[in-house]
């Protein structure tokens, strides 16, 4: 049966990672100044839940939901 260790590993994932919140954040820009609008907001999306203290992901995030939100 499944060993109660990969229960930890999944959570693990879900801690602060600044890092790889702010490789995420550049994705996000870079697709964003593309016209890839869904994929940056992937991008700021994943980056706000590794680095929710960060205010320029929020930012990047909620702007771009914003601009998708108006594009329908």
């Amino acid at each position: 049966h499944p060993q109660p260790a990969s229960k930890f590993k999944k959570e693990e994932t879900l801690r602060a990672d600044p890092q790889a919140a702010e490789e995420l954040y550049r994705e996000g820009l870079l697709n964003y100044s593309q016209g890839h609008l869904k994929k940056a907001l992937e991008s700021f999306e994943k980056a706000s839940r590794l680095d929710p203290q960060n205010e320029k992901i929020q930012k990047a995030f909620a702007k771009t939901k914003k601009v998708l939100g108006q594009q329908h």
